[in-house]
């Protein structure tokens, strides 16, 4: 698979690509659940990368953030949150761990040194997850994402 390339480029640009896809069949992927989890587990390690990529100085910054656009302004995150209420499924465990690490590493990744537009696209993203989820009912390991990242202090969004 491309998304699991030796190459940094190759995995970033199939990442790119995938989200694309997703933007194109929204809301209904073109993917099955496995697949879904491969994309998200490669398109978190991407946002990591905007933790040390602040400004377009950076060769891939237009990526990274175009990976975040997509997420913010797709809700693309929702999709985690659907295949987590499969209960029955053997993946649920592994698709609300999936959605924690995405939470956590789009908070922790995006700073006040990104412009306010990265900023946004971050806050949008979490936001469209929380929203997802019924009132009073967000997971209890949801939450202790966004409490970790609030409690790290200003340094985070």
């Amino acid at each position: 698979s491309y998304l699991t390339n030796r190459d940094k480029e190759i995995r970033l640009y199939t990442t790119v690509a995938c989200m694309e896809m997703l933007y194109i069949y929204a809301p209904e992927p073109p993917y099955d659940p496995p697949e879904i989890l491969q994309i998200f587990h490669q398109l978190i390690t991407q946002i990591s990368n905007l933790s040390h990529a602040v400004d377009t100085s950076d060769i891939h910054y237009a990526s990274y953030v175009r990976l975040l656009e997509r997420l913010a302004t797709v809700k693309m995150g929702v999709i985690l949150v659907e295949l987590s209420r499969t209960y029955d499924d053997p993946r649920h465990n592994e698709m609300m761990e999936c959605l924690c690490e995405l939470i956590h590493t789009t908070l922790a990744s995006v700073t006040h040194e990104h412009g306010s537009d990265v900023v946004g696209y971050a806050v949008q993203s979490v936001c469209a997850v929380l929203e997802e989820f019924d009132v009073g009912c967000v997971p209890g390991e949801v939450l202790d994402e966004l409490l970790v990242c609030v409690a790290k202090g200003p340094i985070l969004l």
